[in-house]
C-alpha cells in the first residue's frame, strides 16, 4: 500500500525534505543539486544549471571560500570511504557532506572525513566539510561554523523553476 500524506487545511510552503525522510533520499537530493552545477548540464536547463551552481556557491561561500574561476569538472561519489556525498571540483576542492535527519553529529565525523581526503593528496584548505540537517536537532554546537547547513537554507537556495518540473 502505498504511503499517503495527510495535510492541514493550512497552507504550508511545500518542502522536498517532508518526503524525503531518510538520508539516502537526502543523499540523492545533494548528489542531484551538484550535479546540475555541473557546465554541461546547463545545455539541458539553463535554470535548473543556476540551481546546482547556487548550491555549489553556497558552499563555498560558507567556508568563506572565493571560486571566481568556472568549474570545468564536477564529481561525485556516495559513500566514498563512508563519506555520504563526495563532491570533487576540478579535482581540486573536495565537498564532502555529513547528511544528517533526526540524529546528531558524532565521533567527529567530519575531522575522519577531512583526515581521509588529506589522506588521499587533497589540500586541507581546499576540503570544505558541510554538516547537513534536515531534521530537527535541539543542538547545533558541535557543528556550527563553516559548512554547516540547515534544511531552511538549502530549501531557499534560490526560487525553483518552475518551468523545468513540468518538462
Amino acid at each position: 500500500m502505498a504511503e499517503e500524506r495527510a495535510y492541514d487545511t493550512e497552507v504550508t510552503k511545500p518542502n522536498l525534505f517532508r518526503f524525503a525522510t531518510s538520508e539516502l533520499s537526502q543523499d540523492a537530493m545533494l548528489c542531484w543539486l551538484a550535479e546540475w552545477g555541473n557546465p554541461a548540464a546547463e545545455e539541458h536547463d539553463p535554470l535548473l544549471h543556476r540551481l546546482g551552481q547556487s548550491f555549489l556557491n553556497l558552499v563555498f561561500s560558507n567556508h568563506g571560500v572565493d571560486r571566481s574561476q568556472p568549474i570545468n569538472h564536477i564529481g561525485i561519489k556516495r559513500q566514498h570511504k563512508n563519506i555520504d556525498v563526495l563532491v570533487t571540483i576540478d579535482n581540486a576542492f573536495a565537498l564532502c557532506f555529513e547528511d544528517k535527519v533526526g540524529t546528531s553529529e558524532h565521533s567527529d565525523q567530519l575531522q575522519r572525513y577531512v583526515d581521509i581526503l588529506k589522506a588521499e593528496g587533497f589540500s586541507e584548505d581546499h576540503i570544505l566539510p558541510v554538516y547537513c540537517q534536515t531534521g530537527e536537532q535541539s543542538s547545533y554546537r558541535s557543528v556550527t561554523g563553516p559548512g554547516s547547513s540547515g534544511r531552511e537554507e538549502i530549501s531557499n537556495l534560490d526560487n525553483p523553476p518552475r518551468k523545468a518540473f513540468w518538462d
